[in-house]
């Protein structure tokens, strides 16, 4: 008997975890109205809610930018007991960099719930020459480090934050596979 292995991520809605005393919610620009009825539903003194702008991107697992985010984040967790939960929303671009920043911080695996918001776009990571290409919309995409087309498969790097982009035509050249559009 075969298996199918699949690493994409499922998402399923966030709802306040009823053994945690403290709650850090913290959203991108997409994710801020249901990070905001998730805040509604903790309603106590013991609960944070943190809005990062419209244009925030936490690259990576460094989160150099933008800097004021991610000192904040980290301000945060320093000040906050062991046991909160952080409740992440928004695109896979910001939710999966601040899940890896708040782990980075000492935050257990099991406390950190994310729950995807916004369009159907992926951060692909270029196996061949490490290079991030943001909001990728199909299953094909040219490789801005390296030139190379990619095959943006469906294997998602929690490690990274981003999807595994492979040469698609690494064998034959001229068998070119037609772009579609991604799906949930």
């Amino acid at each position: 008997m075969s298996r199918i292995f699949y690493s994409k991520p499922s998402y399923s809605p966030v709802s306040p975890q009823p053994h945690s005393r403290h709650h850090l919610i913290i959203a991108d620009a997409s994710g801020a109205a249901r990070a905001a009825k998730l805040q509604a539903a903790c309603a106590g003194p013991n609960t944070v809610l943190l809005i990062a702008p419209a244009d925030a991107r936490l690259p990576e697992a460094e989160l150099r930018e933008p800097r004021e985010l991610a000192d904040r984040l980290s301000a945060l967790i320093a000040q906050l007991p062991a046991g909160t939960s952080c409740y992440l929303f928004g695109r896979e671009s910001f939710i999966w960099p601040a899940a890896i920043r708040l782990q980075d911080l000492g935050t257990a695996r099991s406390q950190i719930h994310v729950e995807r918001c916004g369009p159907m776009v992926r951060d692909v990571l270029c196996i061949h020459c490490k290079t991030r290409m943001h909001d990728v919309t199909d299953t094909l995409v040219c490789c801005d480090g390296c030139d190379l087309l990619l095959w943006n498969y469906d294997h998602f790097s929690r490690r990274h934050g981003a999807y595994m982009g492979f040469q698609v035509n690494a064998e034959q050249a001229d068998d070119t596979p037609v772009a579609e559009a991604l799906s949930s």
